[in-house]
């Protein structure tokens, strides 16, 4: 229902401050949506199962931008009606998962006392681990990256193929099909190979350099092909690491007892992103840079996060699969 209160804020907003705290609800009530969500995974997937649950979670975030261009493409084109579909979607989503999922009660937690006085600095204590640190700030750049190209994706379209015979909704929707396309072949690959799958590092890091060398593509095409032929690469990169993004947020966690609160750190780096790639974009604006460099921006974050994937320790055993 948050979600649905920050819809009618966007809606409603007069003013660029109005909207910017309209967003900032909305980015607030999606991370409680999400922080849950994200702990269920580390609770309730077992080790051995851990790569192919993850790979086939790794396809809903590009499945959504997916479905979700082609809805602003064919569906309502005022802003209202736009709103109203995605209150709709969410509610629909949201309320199914609550009906039909049966969480069980958790005696043990359930007989856990609470510390008397948790310390503020206690939240901070999983970034004690190296490997946590590398998969957070990771997952970090990663977003970042993400966010870049999902938000000014359209922007880029409209400033470097203005001219071209469709219009910039149905080429959005065109790259985000062929990336969705190669999101699906890699996806699939990690799911069926399962627990064959020694180490998800190697899985990750290839889809960071993919991604790095994509969105660097990207940024000095001048042809509608290269992009094309770009975002298949694009795809590629996001289903390799996607695939394997969850088994290695839930590998690093350094205690059961605290997955949960954990998980949501992690989350965090996802939810920061949405507030760092505005601001790079204003400051590109105010140097006049364009929506191009945008572009070359996500290719360094990629890279770097591609840095700090190399650099994790070998992972726990799990049951069969790293």
């Amino acid at each position: 229902m948050l979600i649905v209160l920050a819809y009618v804020g966007i809606w409603r907003s007069q003013t660029p401050l109005q909207l910017t705290w309209a967003v900032v609800g909305f980015q607030a009530a999606f991370n409680v949506l999400m922080a849950p969500l994200l702990a269920l995974f580390a609770e309730r997937v077992s080790l051995a199962r851990r790569t192919t649950m993850s790979a086939i979670l790794g396809v809903c975030y590009p499945l959504a931008v997916a479905l979700g261009s082609g809805l602003m493409a064919l569906g309502p084109q005022g802003e209202a009606g736009r709103l109203v579909l995605l209150a709709l979607v969410i509610l629909t989503t949201t309320w199914s998962f609550v009906l039909l999922f049966a969480e069980p009660a958790s005696p043990v937690a359930m007989r856990r006392p609470a510390p008397a006085s948790p310390a503020p600095w206690a939240l901070l204590r999983p970034f004690r681990s190296r490997n946590f640190v590398l998969v957070w700030s990771g997952r970090l750049l990663l977003s970042t990256g993400y966010a870049l190209v999902g938000a000014y994706l359209l922007y880029f379209i409209v400033e470097a193929f203005s001219s071209a015979g469709r219009t910039p909704e149905v080429s959005h929707s065109i790259l985000t099909a062929v990336a969705l396309a190669g999101v699906f072949a890699v996806a699939m690959t990690v799911a069926f190979a399962g627990r064959r799958i020694r180490s998800r590092k190697p899985v990750a890091l290839c889809g960071a350099v993919l991604l790095c060398g994509a969105s660097a593509a990207v940024a000095a095409s001048q042809d509608w092909a290269p992009v094309v032929g770009a975002f298949v690469i694009y795809g590629l990169g996001q289903g390799a690491y996607g695939s394997v993004e969850m088994g290695l947020m839930a590998d690093v966690l350094p205690t059961e007892e605290d997955r949960g609160k954990d998980m949501g750190l992690i989350n965090l780096a996802a939810a920061l992103p949405q507030a760092i790639a505005p601001l790079i974009a204003v400051w590109l604006q105010s140097h006049d840079g364009g929506i191009r460099p945008l572009f070359g921006v996500a290719a360094l974050c990629f890279g770097s996060a591609a840095l700090l994937l190399a650099g994790l320790k070998a992972m726990k055993p799990s049951g069969g699969e790293a």
